[in-house]
């Protein structure tokens, strides 16, 4: 993950085909790999996000071995967006069957799309795992590539950019020591310097160090799953998805919030009047 790191930092956005009204076009190339899951790395991820339930596989597991793929997708030759800098600020998990760890896991990783974002351009990666030649999870992650071109500005937020209040009750809480970044980089491979310290971090314009956007959706996940097993109910997750407002900033801490109104449930990750995701999360007995 190292080389592939080293290679993000030369890769530059092509912003001829950025700049443009028509959406760029995206490589058709997909990358596949099959793994091999090891259990101590699994344990050491469930340790890391707070995963409890040893009945079904972390929903987010399979994005953590996909990362290495997504990253060549974004340095493929043809990619016209740097590889660094891209802001996570959405994502969809459909898990169509719990993987088993014991067997290999085939991987496909492509870009899915591209579409315009009021602040430059909404780029989609679609990841897909298949075991036993059947498709068992399907994921979508959106990233913004901001850029200055024409469009961008011109489609503005339809609720002038308001997100919605927490609502619901208190599922568990967050808490993000200021290592948390470090101990999830080693499991994930994300290494991203933002993430890492508050020295790196002030590199790169931020006060201090991040929580990684997935570390936090994961650890709502385990949060919820905890609650429901609280209440004597299975609570399998079949579906997770999100927006990501604002970053969690480190040391810190949030509250994760579900709405058993809706369906799938809503939730929500905040702290006070700062919302950082919101999302849905189906769950099935």
């Amino acid at each position: 993950m190292l080389s592939l790191y080293s290679q993000a930092l030369f890769k530059r956005a092509n912003l001829p085909a950025l700049t443009q009204f028509r959406p760029p076009s995206l490589p058709q190339r997909i990358y596949s790999q099959s793994v091999a899951p090891r259990q101590e790395h699994y344990r050491r991820y469930c340790d890391v996000v707070g995963w409890h339930d040893s009945d079904q596989v972390h929903p987010c597991y399979l994005q953590v071995l996909a990362l290495r793929l997504q990253l060549k997708c974004l340095l493929d030759k043809k990619s016209p967006f740097a590889a660094m800098g891209l802001i996570h600020i959405e994502n969809a998990i459909e898990v169509h069957r719990t993987p088993d760890l014991a067997q290999p896991i085939d991987l496909r990783v492509r870009f899915k799309s591209v579409k315009q974002h009021r602040h430059g351009w909404l780029l989609t990666l679609e990841v897909q795992a298949f075991q036993d030649e059947k498709c068992i999870h399907e994921a979508t992650s959106g990233y913004l590539a901001r850029v200055h071109a024409a469009h961008v500005g011109l489609r503005q937020p339809e609720n002038g950019g308001q997100h919605p209040l927490p609502a619901g009750d208190v599922a568990g809480e967050l808490d993000a020591d200021a290592g948390i970044g470090r101990r999830y980089a080693r499991v994930a491979g994300d290494i991203n310097p933002i993430h890492l310290s508050a020295v790196s971090a002030r590199l790169f314009g931020f006060k201090s160090a991040l929580a990684h956007g997935m570390w936090s959706l994961a650890a709502a996940a385990s949060n919820i799953v905890d609650e429901q097993h609280n209440h004597s109910a299975k609570g399998v997750i079949e579906a997770l998805s999100c927006s990501f407002h604002k970053p969690l900033l480190l040391p810190g801490s949030a509250e994760v919030r579900m709405d058993k109104a809706t369906t799938p449930y809503g939730f929500t990750v905040a702290r006070d009047d700062t919302l950082f995701i919101s999302g849905k999360i189906g769950l099935t007995d």
